[in-house]
C-alpha cells in the first residue's frame, strides 16, 4: 500500500513539473515588441546624410528596420540595424514644397509600424548675386547697366546702400535694374571704375552684394567723324584737324556738356555779312560777348567764316580770363593750312587734355593771308588789335560781330 502511494505522489509531481514548463513556453511565444512613433522639427535645406532621428522599440532584441512608405518618395533612408533615419535627398527638404515629410517604418519582429513625421522650419533663403559690367564711358542718363539677380521668399525690394562716386547710378526697387543716373560721372579719366553696395530685402531680412562697373575708354570725337576720321587718326595729340560741317555739328550735338563760345548759333547763322580785309596786316579779334568758355572745360572745336582766301596759315586761337579786350594768350597749335571762299571752315582738336582753369573769352588771330567775315547788322561789337597782340582796342567797333565760334566741354570724351 505504501508503495502504491509513493508511485502516486511521484506521478503527481511529474504532472506539476510538466504543466509549469508548458506555462513558461506559452509566455515566451506570446511576448510582443512595439515600435515608437517619431516626430521631429528641423530647418529646411539640410545636407545629404544628415541624421534626422532614430526609431525606438520597447525591446533590447536586435531588430531589422525598413521604410515601407514615405512622402515624398526617396526623401529618407534608414539603417536597417539601428533604425536611424537620415536625409537621402536634401532637395526635397524644401519648406515651400514639402513643409511636412512623413514615413512609415516597420521591423520584422515588431507587432506594429512606427509613424514618422518631420516638420520643416521655413528658413530665410534670401540670396543676392554680385554684378560686374563693362560699358563705354560717357553714356546717357537712363541707359541700362545691368540687373542685379536675387532669390528669396515673398516680395523682394532692391536699394543702393552706398556708391562711389555718389549719385552715379540708380536702381529699380522692384526689378534690381541698374541705370545711369549722372552721366557726367561716367568719365574714364576721372572714374574708371564705379562701384556700389546693393541691398535686397524681404520680410525676413536683407542681404548685400557688390556691383562693379568698369568703364571703357572711348574717343567719342573719333566716332563722330566720318570723312575726316583718317586725318584725325593720323594727327598727333594737340593738332587741329580740318573737318566737315556735318562732323562739327555731330560733335556739337552729340558730345556731353557742350558750350558754344564767342557766338551763338543764331548769331553765327546771320545771312548779313561784310568782309574784313586786313590790308595785308595781321589782326587779333574778339567779340564783345557774354558767351564765354566755361571754367574747367576743354576747347575741342572751332569754326569761322572765310572770304576768298587760299592756303591760309598761322591762324590761331586766343584766350583771356581777364577781359574781352586784354590779357589774351595763345591757345594750342595754329590751325592747319586751309582755304575758302565765302564759306565756313571747321576744325577739331585732337586729345586736348589741358583744361581751361578759369572762365575765359575766346578770340583768334588772323594772319595776313586770311580774310574773314562779320555781321554788320548786329547791335553787338568786336574788339581789334594789330598785329598778333594780347591787348586790343579799348572800345569795341559797334555793329560788328565776327563769325567765329568755339566748342568746349567740361567732360573728357576722347
Amino acid at each position: 500500500m505504501k508503495k502504491i502511494f509513493k508511485y502516486t505522489n511521484l506521478l503527481l509531481l511529474t504532472l506539476l513539473l510538466i504543466n509549469y514548463s508548458c506555462s513558461n513556453d506559452d509566455e515566451t511565444i506570446t511576448s510582443v515588441i512595439s515600435l515608437q512613433d517619431l516626430e521631429v522639427t528641423i530647418g529646411e535645406n539640410p545636407t545629404s546624410g544628415q541624421v534626422i532621428g532614430t526609431v525606438q522599440s520597447d525591446s533590447n532584441t536586435s531588430l531589422t528596420f525598413s521604410i515601407t512608405a514615405q512622402t515624398p518618395t526617396g526623401v529618407l533612408s534608414i539603417d536597417s540595424n539601428t533604425g536611424q533615419l537620415t536625409v537621402a535627398d536634401a532637395t526635397l527638404f524644401d519648406f515651400e514644397t514639402n513643409p511636412v515629410i512623413t514615413a512609415t517604418v516597420a521591423a520584422d519582429e515588431a507587432q506594429n509600424t512606427a509613424s514618422v513625421i518631420i516638420n520643416l522650419n521655413n528658413i530665410n533663403e534670401l540670396a543676392i548675386q554680385g554684378l560686374t559690367a563693362s560699358i563705354d564711358e560717357n553714356p546717357i542718363n537712363g541707359d541700362t547697366i545691368g540687373t542685379v539677380q536675387a532669390t528669396g521668399d515673398g516680395v523682394l525690394s532692391f536699394s543702393i546702400a552706398s556708391q562711389t562716386p555718389a549719385g552715379a547710378i540708380s536702381i529699380d526697387s522692384n526689378s534690381g535694374e541698374l541705370t545711369v543716373m549722372d552721366a557726367t560721372l561716367f568719365d574714364y579719366e576721372t572714374n574708371p571704375i564705379i562701384s556700389a553696395t546693393i541691398s535686397v530685402s524681404n520680410s525676413e531680412g536683407n542681404e548685400n552684394s557688390i556691383a562693379t562697373i568698369n568703364l571703357n575708354d572711348i574717343d567719342n570725337i573719333k566716332e563722330l567723324l566720318s570723312t575726316s576720321q583718317a586725318d584725325y587718326n593720323a594727327a598727333s595729340s594737340g593738332d587741329w584737324v580740318i573737318i566737315t560741317e556735318t562732323e562739327y555739328n555731330n560733335i556739337a550735338n552729340n558730345l556731353a556738356a557742350i558750350t558754344r563760345s564767342a557766338t551763338t548759333e543764331t548769331e553765327y547763322g546771320s545771312t548779313i555779312s561784310s568782309v574784313i580785309n586786313s590790308n595785308n596786316n595781321s589782326i587779333t579779334v574778339a567779340n564783345s560777348t557774354t558767351n564765354l568758355v566755361p571754367a574747367n572745360s576743354y576747347l575741342i572745336a572751332f569754326k569761322y567764316k572765310i572770304w576768298n582766301s587760299a592756303n591760309v596759315t598761322g591762324v590761331k586761337l586766343k584766350l583771356s580770363s581777364s577781359a574781352n579786350n586784354s590779357g589774351f594768350m595763345d591757345f594750342g597749335n595754329p590751325l592747319p593750312t586751309h582755304s575758302g571762299n565765302n564759306e565756313d571752315v571747321f576744325f577739331v582738336l585732337k586729345n586736348n587734355n589741358t583744361s581751361i582753369n578759369a572762365e575765359s573769352y575766346l578770340g583768334f588771330f588772323q594772319s595776313n593771308s586770311s580774310i574773314f567775315l562779320y555781321d554788320d547788322a548786329t547791335t553787338s561789337g568786336a574788339y581789334w588789335g594789330i598785329p598778333d597782340t594780347s591787348n586790343l582796342n579799348a572800345s569795341p567797333y559797334t555793329n560788328r560781330n565776327v563769325f567765329y565760334q568755339g566748342l568746349s566741354t567740361t567732360q573728357v570724351q576722347w
